[in-house]
C-alpha cells in the first residue's frame, strides 16, 4: 500500500502511459519486477473492522492502519501461521492478538503485481526520479481484469523532477491513491466486499411491515449466516464457524417459538424441529471444541507437577473431536439436511395466506415487536426474582435461557427504536447474560469432566495422576460456581433497577396496560 501513487481514471494501458509520459519526459526502462501480493485478515473481517491491513508483497510483510494512512510495522519474509496465538512474540503478534483472536488467519486476496520501472532522465542523462506502473491481477478474476495504478519515488536533490510528474498526473484526472483506496481497489477486483461478513443483525425494518414479512427478512438473514459457515466447518477452518452456524440456528429457532401466529403453526412446528434436530447434532462438537480451546487455561490452575498430567485428557478430546467432526461433515454433505434447508427456503419465499392459523401475520411488525419484548421481559424479571432468592442451579439456567431469548427478540426488532436506547438496554443484558453464561459454564464444565473422567477411568486409558489433576480442575471450578454468584446478585440489582424498568416500560409496554411499580412483573424483589 503506497501513498506516493497515482490511480488513471478509467482504463489505461501501460502503451499509452509509455506513449504520454515519454512524449514530455526521456524515459528509460528497466526490468520488471513480478512479485505476489496476499493480503490477510479472518473469515469475519476483524482485521478490517480495527481499520487494519495485514499484507505480504514479494517478501515483506507489512501492517497497514487504513484510517490513518500509514504503515505501522513492517519486516522481511515472515510465514503466516493459520493462528495469531503460533505466531513468535513480538510486536506484530502484540497488535494482532487483541483483534484476530482465536480466528484463523485467511487470505481474501491474492494476486500478481506486474510492475515495469521508468527511470526519468534530464538533459544530462542523469535519474532525477523513478516511475513504475503497477498493475493487480487477482486469482481466479477473468483475464484483462486488472487494478492499475502509477508509483512516484523520489530522488534526493531532484525534488522539482518530482514535483513535475505529479503535476503532470494531477492536471489529467489521476486520483492520489494511498494503502486505503488501492486496498479497496484489490478487494474490488478479486470479488470481496470488506466487512461484508457479519452475525449481528444489521436489519433495517419499518414500523408498517406486516410481522409475516419482517420475520422472513429476520429468517432470510439467519439462514444465509448459516449457509456462509457451512464450508468453514467442513474444512475445519476454525472453531468460530460452527459457533456462529449454531447461533444463527438458536436465533432462528427461537423465533419461530416466541412469535407464534405469524406463520402456520404446522410450518412453525417443522422448522423448529428441524432447528432442534441441527443443534443436537452439532452439540457434542462444539462442547469438544470449547474444552480445548481451554487447554490453557485449565493448565494455569494447577499446580506445576500436575500441568503435563493433563495430556492424556486433552489427546482423548482430540481424538473424540475428530470422530464428531466427520460425523458433522457427513450430515452437513447428506441428502436429508440438503432437503431440509431446500424446504425451509421454500418456505421463507412463499407469501403467508391471511387463515386462523396465522392470526396474526398481518400485524403491524411495530405492535407484535413492543407486545414479544415486554412479555419476555416480564420473565425475565419473575423468574430472576426466583434465582436472586434461591441462587439455585436450575433456577439461574432458567434465568439465562429467558435472557437470551430477550436479546434475541431486542436484536430483532432494534431498527424499529431508537438506538441509543437499545444500546443501553442491550449493555445491561449482556452483563447479565455474561454472568450467567460463566456460571452455567462452569456447571457444565464439572459434569463433563466427572463424565470424562469416568470413561477414562472404565476404558484403562489413563493413569491417576492425570485423574488426580482432573479433580483438581473440578475443585477449582466448583469453588468458581460461589464467585459467580456473589456477582449475580450484584449484576442482577442494576438489570432490576427502576430506571431500567422504566425505560422497558416506555419502550415496549403497550399502551392500553398502565405501567406501574406493582405491575405483575415488577415484583418487588
Amino acid at each position: 500500500m503506497i501513498k506516493s501513487s497515482f490511480i488513471p481514471p478509467g482504463s489505461y494501458t501501460r502503451e499509452k502511459f509509455v506513449s504520454d509520459l515519454g512524449s514530455i519526459f526521456f524515459l528509460k526502462e528497466e526490468d520488471p519486477t513480478f512479485v505476489k501480493l496476499h493480503i490477510y485478515d479472518t473469515f469475519d473481517w476483524r482485521l478490517y473492522n480495527h481499520s487494519l491491513s495485514l499484507y505480504r508483497f514479494g517478501d515483506w510483510l507489512y501492517l497497514y492502519h487504513l484510517e490513518e494512512g500509514q504503515i505501522i510495522w513492517s519486516d522481511g519474509a515472515q510465514e503466516i501461521p493459520s493462528f495469531v496465538q503460533d505466531m513468535p512474540a513480538g510486536t506484530l503478534r502484540e497488535h494482532l492478538e487483541p483483534v484476530a483472536g482465536i480466528r484463523a488467519m485467511l487470505k481474501p486476496v491474492s494476486g500478481r503485481i506486474d510492475a515495469y520501472s521508468y527511470r526519468v532522465l534530464n538533459e544530462d542523462e542523469k535519474t532525477t526520479a523513478r516511475v513504475r506502473f503497477e498493475s493487480f491481477q487477482g486469482d481466479g478474476s477473468e483475464p484483462g481484469q486488472l487494478i492499475v495504478y502509477i508509483r512516484l519515488i523520489p530522488l534526493r536533490g531532484y525534488q522539482s523532477s518530482y514535483a513535475n510528474l505529479e503535476k503532470y498526473f494531477k492536471e489529467r484526472g489521476f486520483l492520489e491513491g494511498s494503502g486505503g483506496n488501492l486496498y479497496y481497489a484489490f478487494m474490488e477486483t478479486a470479488g470481496k466486499k470488506p466487512g461484508e461478513y457479519t452475525t449481528r443483525l444489521d436489519i433495517q425494518l419499518d414500523r408498517e411491515m406486516r410481522s409475516d414479512d419482517a420475520l422472513r427478512v429476520i429468517l432470510r438473514f439467519l439462514l444465509e449466516v448459516m449457509r456462509k459457515n457451512e464450508p468453514g466447518i467442513k474444512e475445519d477452518i476454525d472453531s468460530e464457524f460452527l459457533h456462529d452456524y449454531r447461533v444463527s440456528i438458536r436465533r432462528a429457532r427461537s423465533a419461530l417459538s416466541q412469535m407464534k401466529g405469524v406463520f402456520p403453526s404446522d410450518s412453525t412446528a417443522r422448522f423448529r424441529e428441524e432447528f432442534d434436530r441441527f443443534g443436537e447434532l452439532t452439540n457434542s462438537l462444539r462442547d469438544l471444541d470449547v474444552y480445548l480451546l481451554k487447554e490453557d487455561q485449565y493448565r494455569d490452575v494447577l499446580p506445576p507437577d500436575l500441568k503435563s498430567d493433563l495430556d492424556p485428557f486433552f489427546a482423548y478430546l482430540k481424538g473424540k473431536r475428530q470422530s464428531e467432526l466427520r460425523a458433522v461433515t457427513c450430515f452437513l454433505e447428506s441428502d436429508d439436511y440438503r432437503t431440509g434447508i431446500a424446504a425451509y427456503k421454500k418456505f421463507l419465499d412463499e407469501k403467508t395466506a391471511n387463515s386462523q392459523d396465522a392470526p396474526i401475520a398481518g400485524k403491524l411488525v411495530y405492535e407484535l415487536a413492543k407486545e414479544s419484548i415486554y412479555k419476555r421481559y416480564e420473565r425475565v424479571l419473575k423468574k430472576g426474582g426466583a434465582a436472586k432468592r434461591s441462587l439455585d442451579e436450575a433456577d439461574l439456567h432458567r434465568l439465562r435461557i429467558d435472557c437470551k431469548k430477550l436479546r434475541y427478540l431486542i436484536e430483532f426488532f432494534a431498527s424499529l427504536f431508537d438506538p441509543g436506547d437499545i444500546a443501553r438496554l442491550l449493555k445491561q443484558l449482556r452483563r447479565l447474560q455474561d454472568n450467567l453464561g460463566d456460571f452455567n459454564d462452569v456447571c457444565v464444565q464439572v459434569g463433563y469432566l466427572m463424565d470424562i473422567s469416568q470413561e477414562l477411568a472404565d476404558g484403562e486409558r489413563t493413569n491417576t495422576r492425570t485423574l488426580l489433576a482432573i479433580g483438581c480442575l473440578i475443585g477449582s471450578l466448583e469453588k468458581s460456581k460461589g464467585e459467580y454468584k456473589d456477582e449475580f446478585i450484584k449484576v442482577y440489582k442494576k438489570f432490576s433497577s427502576p430506571k431500567n424498568r422504566i425505560l422497558y416500560g416506555d419502550l415496549f409496554q403497550p399502551v392500553e396496560e398502565e405501567y406501574h411499580s406493582d405491575n405483575p412483573g415488577s415484583i418487588q424483589q
